[in-house]
């Protein structure tokens, strides 16, 4: 399997995640976003904490894992895997790109990491949102191409958003 034969929208998704300015609103106010629920921290360092810190990797974790089964009960096992294996290069590289982009801020490894596996997890979701209804990881995709950092979870299930 090849980029050219991922489906156009999960190509135009990935184009989109890389011409967006990834950070560029981080400390300015917060759109609403109708129906969805965040939390807002106001610091570099909060939204570091919160994302390397407390259960927001394993967040993640599960609901790639609750996206992997779905594609595994309908079928999809072999061109999920090609999918999967295919996105996790550019992905990373594009998080580590756009993470070290950022003036005067180092982003822990552990953040970088966390990054290139949800922009995985974005474009597996859009490749697959025609049989799997889409959720968790496009929203993030949604706040990284707006600007935002999307760095971790409430107690309370919010999503938190720098």
């Amino acid at each position: 399997m090849f980029l050219k034969d991922l489906r156009k929208a999960t190509r135009e998704t990935l184009q989109e995640l890389r011409d967006a300015e990834w950070f560029s609103n981080v400390g300015r106010p917060l759109p609403e976003v109708p129906g969805w629920s965040f939390r807002r921290v106001r610091s570099w360092a909060r939204a570091f904490d919160s994302a390397t810190g407390g259960w927001w990797p394993m967040v993640n974790y599960t609901h790639a894992v609750d996206l992997e089964e779905v594609a595994t009960k309908k079928k999809f096992v072999t061109r999920w895997r090609a999918a999967k294996n295919l996105l996790n290069v550019p992905a990373h590289k594009l998080a580590t790109t756009k993470a070290g982009a950022v003036p005067d801020i180092r982003f822990p490894v552990e953040a970088s990491n966390l990054l290139g596996y949800q922009v995985a997890h974005i474009l597996l979701e859009k490749e697959f949102e025609e049989s799997i209804p889409p959720d968790f990881f496009l929203k993030i995709g949604y706040w990284l191409c707006e600007g935002y950092y999307p760095c971790g979870q409430s107690a309370d299930g919010h999503l938190v958003i720098y």
